[in-house]
């Protein structure tokens, strides 16, 4: 797994939805579900696979610390589009939003390439970031039998004076 840290300017991860890559072959990006007690966002018999003729998407997360507090994740996508507007609709087009989750907790929705991730969200140490695209309707998209997510990994450092973020909204 990688690891960012404090030195490193810039730390990309790409995931090009693939068994090799996916860990345990759920496509969950090699997290466990053993002993870790928290519920999922997402569920494989609502996946929505990437039609045929579409053309392979994908998602790579750059992340970089922030001068003030955390993280800026940048995400880069293929072969998706962002469409707040279109939540909660049905849709045929490969659109919608992704969730963010941090440590296998759902911490919001993300509706275009960029999100700040405040250093109150992380824990001392080590805290696992996962990127799912979502259809409209919350399912997850996938493309040959695996979620189409990218995860990274941030070094959490604990909160400085002054540097925290506490207006930073949790949208679920």
């Amino acid at each position: 797994m990688l690891k960012l840290s404090p030195c490193a300017a810039v730390l990309a991860l790409a995931l090009i939805a693939s068994p090799a890559l996916a860990g345990d072959g759920h496509g969950h990006g090699g997290h466990s579900h053993d002993g870790h007690g928290h519920a999922h966002d997402h569920d494989h018999g609502k996946m929505r696979m990437i039609p045929d003729g579409h053309g392979a998407a994908s998602i790579t997360l750059a992340a970089s610390e922030d001068t003030m507090s955390g993280y800026n994740l940048q995400l880069i996508i293929d072969n998706f589009t962002f469409s707040p507007q279109h939540t909660g609709q049905k849709t045929d087009a490969v659109e919608g939003h992704a969730h963010l989750y941090i440590n296998d907790e759902k911490v919001g929705r993300v509706y275009s390439d960029w999100v700040h991730i405040p250093a109150a969200w992380l824990q001392e140490g080590e805290n696992t970031v996962r990127v799912s695209l979502n259809d409209n309707e919350h399912a997850p998209w996938g493309q040959d039998d695996e979620a189409l997510e990218a995860t990274v990994t941030l070094m959490g450092h604990g909160m400085k004076a002054g540097h925290g973020d506490s207006h930073a909204a949790h949208s679920n």
